[in-house]
């Protein structure tokens, strides 16, 4: 635990500001550690992220937002999103877990107007 040298609030180990006042704690910013999953930073004195268990990587400036797909990927994602829809709702709920809410958002949307063409399709031709 640490504590805050403006307000004396007590602030858990893997905070660099304080949750009341916003002011640095004074954890060095050079030894900070990053969570290569979900993207949070934490201090150094952290090995593994407290959220998703997986071991902190040293962090650096330009790792802030990891992009895990190219835009040929990204194109792909939606083309399964429009062939299978319930896969791009799943795959947009995934984007939603990791914090990439716009792609979610778009992958869920494109899931759900792809079911509902489906449906009207299938009922126009088949009735």
């Amino acid at each position: 635990m640490i504590t805050c040298q403006r307000c004396k609030e007590v602030n858990s180990s893997n905070r660099t500001t304080c949750w009341s006042c916003n002011t640095n704690l004074g954890v060095g910013d050079r030894n900070r550690k990053m969570c290569r999953v979900c993207g949070s930073i934490y201090t150094s004195r952290i090995e593994h992220c407290p959220d998703c268990l997986e071991r902190l990587t040293p962090y650096q400036e330009q790792e802030v937002h990891i992009e895990s797909s190219s835009d040929d990927a990204g194109c792909s994602m939606y083309v399964l999103a429009v062939l299978i829809p319930l896969l791009g709702i799943i795959l947009g709920l995934i984007y939603i877990a990791r914090k990439e809410d716009e792609v979610g958002k778009a992958l869920i949307l494109t899931g759900v107007i792809s079911n509902i063409v489906f449906a009207i399709l299938f009922a126009l031709f088949v009735y």
